[in-house]
């Protein structure tokens, strides 16, 4: 999986066999085994079925999630809500992707004939560290083509969407040592694999493959003919990313607009994609590595940008647009940091932002999504360390311009959830939570009541990169990592790429 950047070659590390410095290396490893939230939960789509309730895909260690020691466990499960009564439970979700090792963090999308693809991550039974994963299957989640379908071996950090009746894989290939989080490094290229809605495969496109830059994480979302691929690029020296996009044509095969730099300054990984059907564009969201604030981009099909805004609220890291369409223009909601959800209004040619809705419960960095469930409210679904967290929205964007049906869905988006209400316009909300079912009027009680790690401007308490990273999905942070690259280095155990090493 490593290909051949420059690396630095690694000190010799015979001094390890003592067992004494085993003994606080593994001591570390406990303490910092806690830092990585993504090994509990992972990866969560909504995914909006032909007659209009939402499936709802979410990696997750159990429900709620159970850490074992050692490698990750993450299995994929599936929920099905009902807009008209918006709850779910994840203790009774079935898993309808389970192996041994972590499957995640998981990406669906459903196409326009109603088939369903699920991507991930995967460590088990692959000849590389990872590889990138897929299953299809219909609407009522029944086989077409089950997972354990291979889109690359050695494949990792993949997202899918849809364009019609084609799936788009959006993924990256090959790890490069040093720089990223923690310095523990970044991706190397990154590829599309084009699917038939059935899972055959039709071509795999290079967006960004070489020695001469770095580029991970990579997110896509589909129109209809269209997919718009978003993705970090390494920026030598700095703790910020730049941000790159290019169109792609997958009944071409080929890209109609190159990869070319959006925005510098970027927090690493708070950015997302969404197309969005009334105004015919991709809405890119982000977040200022430093001076504060978030910025959103308008993408044409044609990759044309026709609005920015760069005084936005900051994003959460791996949340999603929440989109309703209205007539030539649509409302936006999404987690914002450190709480509550920052609102849009977007037409073709603009960005407003408007006033947001305050919230207590802190978010966490590991994958939310929700869904408008009618015209003013929104159902939102929150990974966290105690297990899926639930909220329903009241009175969001009430302005309106002649909403459809509450957000017709574009690739893997969606929404769901049920528990507490919240006023516009940075009034007080119900900060009521279901997690796992069990409710919580106080936000985060629990493991699970944690913030994104990433609001500390100074970004040091950032606990991991990239969401699926290669190796033994260790539950381990910077020591823990330290840990196995130094036992790798004595000979003591495989040297594969924790996950923490994102």
């Amino acid at each position: 999986m490593m290909k051949g950047k420059s690396k630095t070659a690694r000190q010799s590390l015979s001094w390890l066999r003592t067992g004494a410095l085993l003994a606080v290396l593994a001591a570390a490893s406990t303490a910092s085994a806690q830092e990585d939230h993504r090994a509990w939960q992972h990866g969560i789509s909504f995914l909006k079925l032909p007659g209009g309730a939402y499936e709802v895909i979410w990696s997750s260690a159990g429900n709620p999630p159970i850490v074992p020691d050692g490698n990750w466990t993450h299995d994929v499960y599936h929920a099905r809500v009902d807009p008209s009564n918006p709850s779910l439970d994840p203790s009774s979700a079935p898993a309808i992707i389970s192996e041994s090792e972590a499957q995640e963090p998981a990406s669906a999308a459903i196409s326009q004939d109603g088939r369903i693809m699920i991507t991930m991550e995967d460590g088990w039974n692959t000849a590389n560290e990872v590889c990138q994963r897929f299953g299809v299957y219909d609407a009522n989640l029944e086989p077409v083509l089950a997972y354990p379908q291979m889109a690359s071996d050695g494949g990792h950090s993949g997202h899918v969407a849809a364009v019609g009746n084609r799936f788009v894989v959006h993924y990256s290939d090959g790890w490069v040592d040093g720089g990223g989080v923690d310095d523990l490094g970044t991706g190397d290229d990154v590829l599309a694999a084009i699917y038939g809605s059935s899972g055959e495969h039709q071509a795999t496109v290079n967006v960004a493959v070489g020695d001469a830059t770095r580029d991970w994480w990579p997110i896509v979302a589909g129109a209809a003919s269209r997919a718009c691929l978003v993705w970090q690029r390494y920026v030598e020296g700095e703790l910020y990313s730049d941000l790159m996009v290019a169109v792609l044509d997958p009944g071409a095969g080929a890209l109609v607009v190159s990869p070319k730099k959006l925005e510098t300054n970027v927090e690493y990984y708070h950015y997302s994609v969404k197309y969005i059907t009334a105004i015919d564009r991709f809405l890119i969201r982000g977040t200022f590595r430093t001076g504060g604030g978030g910025f959103g981009y308008l993408v044409a099909p044609d990759g044309a940008v026709t609005a920015t805004n760069t005084t936005l609220e900051s994003i959460v890291r791996e949340s999603e647009s929440i989109v309703r369409d209205d007539n030539d223009s649509a409302a936006v909601a999404q987690p914002m940091l450190p709480t509550g959800l920052s609102l849009l209004r977007v037409t073709p040619t603009s960005i407003e932002a408007k006033a947001s809705i305050a919230d207590g419960y802190p978010w966490d960095y590991i994958g939310t999504d929700g869904a408008f469930v009618d015209t003013n409210r929104v159902f939102v679904a929150s990974l966290a360390t105690s297990g899926m967290v639930t909220k329903l929205f009241s009175d969001v964007a009430p302005w309106g311009d002649s909403p459809s049906d509450g957000g017709a869905p574009s690739d893997a988006d969606g929404g769901e959830s049920d528990s507490g209400s919240a006023g516009t316009g940075g009034g007080g909300s119900d900060s009521g939570v279901v997690s796992d079912g069990s409710d919580s009027s106080t936000p985060g009680g629990g493991a699970g009541a944690t913030s994104d790690a990433s609001s500390d401007s100074s970004g040091a308490s950032e606990s991991g990169g990239c969401g699926c990273h290669l190796g033994t999905r260790s539950c381990g942070g910077g020591a823990w990592m330290l840990t196995l690259l130094l036992l790798a280095g004595s000979g003591l155990v495989r040297g594969r790429r924790s996950r923490a090493a994102a």
